[in-house]
């Protein structure tokens, strides 16, 4: 999941670095995002059932200083859409930089 995340990510971010985090479980390692990369701090899933709420726990618990927590998950199957998590406010900034760098 991680690789093809970030391979998507680097297509709509050419020039800028986006690999994946260490790999772990449990340990001080935990409190590294699964992808580096620019205002993101994403954490990764594709399960049966992907826990959302617990997908984006984990981002926010690994999101370094600066960075924006999400949560990127996805159902195991073809054809399931991949969902991406954040927190509303979070959204909100996100919208309102967006909106006030646009040409007027």
């Amino acid at each position: 999941m991680e690789r093809d995340c970030a391979r998507k990510f680097r297509e709509v971010m050419p020039g800028a670095t986006v690999k994946r985090g260490i790999q772990t479980r449990g340990g001080e390692a935990d409190k590294i995002p699964d992808l580096q990369m620019p205002v993101f701090a994403p954490e990764c899933k594709r399960t049966k059932q992907p826990n959302i709420r617990r997908a984006y726990d984990q981002a926010v618990a690994a999101c370094p200083e600066g960075k924006i927590p999400c949560a990127i998950t996805r159902a195991n199957g073809r054809g399931q859409v991949v969902l991406f998590t954040l927190s509303f406010d979070d959204m909100l900034d996100f919208v309102q930089e967006w909106y006030e760098s646009r040409e007027k």
